[in-house]
């Protein structure tokens, strides 16, 4: 009975609050959503990581003064462990990692690692340093300090054998992301919180990761790892066996997103809702299998329609739709010479200027 009713309820929300999206898309493919092929890196990803990279490495070689040289050391450990890592990282965070993934991760905060300490190193080296430049060894030295946290955590993701010395690495982790939380920098904190509390349940503190996450359905301050920070609640509501809770507040994120970010384009807003989506159907899956194995029918096919409407949403003709993915999944602290900011927000893969193209069989990943 209690089913049928939360169900009922579903059942008004999903109407009211994403009529748009399920009209926008056209019906797809009958049968299971593909969550791996959504959350897919585009064909053109590595390419692009390349390139960067070969540029950094430019920047590293071509550095000549101290300064010169920690700034290109460190601009390379802040790109390693927050660009290549994104895709890899939110499939992470929304649990639907790959095995690679984590070795992915692991290996980018070990390059990081290396260029830090290079780059600490530069520093020390630099000596008395001139008035002109003070400011700058000193903004240096915070943005070392502010990134270590952050490539420590990615390290332990690799990590393989004791489960308690996994736990224990990943309470270390969150502890050091403490002062990172407290930073004037809205990204920095943003990020800080999003990180020390998946670090929190990966140490088996689950209790202490929803403490410290914002309320799903509050408007994020910052719009990227704020919104992922709501995610994550959401999945996190679903590991304790919640899932009609879990269900509705990430039906509810996707239909906020038009209010929470209303300077956003409309193909912006759709990824994000797409991401949501993504995160709400695999709670969905493992509802269903929930009613299946408790024996609850009529509830079961309930959330096997629900899904059905989810195909939908996440489906553009044949192919899943692009989804939010942040440009960096930590924020870019230091600049290199010789690379430029990344653009506020890329279309996706194969999308020319002047409007949209028809989407690769492997959905890109729209990045903010």
């Amino acid at each position: 009975m209690r089913n049928a009713t939360v169900l009922k309820v579903l059942f008004g929300i999903a109407a009211l609050a994403v009529p748009a999206l399920a009209a926008e898309t056209a019906p797809a493919p009958a049968g299971e959503v593909d969550l791996a092929r959504c959350l897919a890196d585009p064909p053109e990803w590595s390419g692009r990581l390349d390139s960067e990279l070969a540029k950094l490495n430019k920047a590293v070689e071509s550095a000549a003064t101290p300064v010169e040289q920690a700034t290109a050391h460190l601009a390379a450990a802040n790109w390693l462990v927050g660009v290549p890592t994104s895709r890899a990282a939110v499939r992470w965070l929304a649990g639907m990692e790959r095995p690679q993934d984590l070795t992915l991760l692991a290996s980018r905060a070990d390059q990081a690692a290396e260029h830090l300490d290079k780059g600490r190193a530069a520093l020390k080296s630099a000596g008395q340093a001139k008035a002109s430049e003070a400011a700058k060894i000193s903004e240096l030295k915070l943005a070392a300090d502010s990134l270590e946290p952050f490539i420590k955590l990615l390290a332990v993701a690799g990590e393989q054998g004791d489960a308690e010395k996994r736990k224990s690495g990943f309470s270390e982790a969150a502890l050091g992301l403490a002062m990172a939380r407290e930073s004037d920098n809205p990204d920095l904190s943003a990020c800080a919180l999003l990180w020390q509390s998946f670090a929190w349940e990966c140490a088996g503190r689950r209790e202490r990761a929803m403490l410290s996450l914002p309320h799903a359905l509050t408007r994020p301050e910052q719009p990227s790892f704020g919104f992922l920070s709501r995610l994550l609640r959401c999945r996190l509501v679903a590991e304790d066996e919640r899932y009609a809770a879990s269900f509705a507040l990430t039906l509810r994120v996707r239909a906020a997103c038009n209010q929470w970010f209303p300077k956003e384009t409309s193909e912006q807003l759709a990824a994000r809702g797409r991401l949501a989506a993504v995160v709400q159907y695999e709670i969905g899956r493992s509802w269903l299998k929930q009613l299946t194995k408790s024996g609850s029918k009529a509830a079961a096919d309930d959330v096997e329609a629900l899904l059905a409407g989810l195909r939908d949403a996440l489906y553009e003709q044949d192919a899943p739709g692009p989804v939010y993915v942040p440009e960096s999944i930590v924020p870019i602290l230091v600049e290199s010479p010789v690379t430029s900011a990344p653009a506020a927000v890329s279309r996706p893969a194969g999308t020319p200027a002047s409007g949209p193209a028809s989407m690769p069989t492997t959905a890109p990943i729209i990045t903010e």
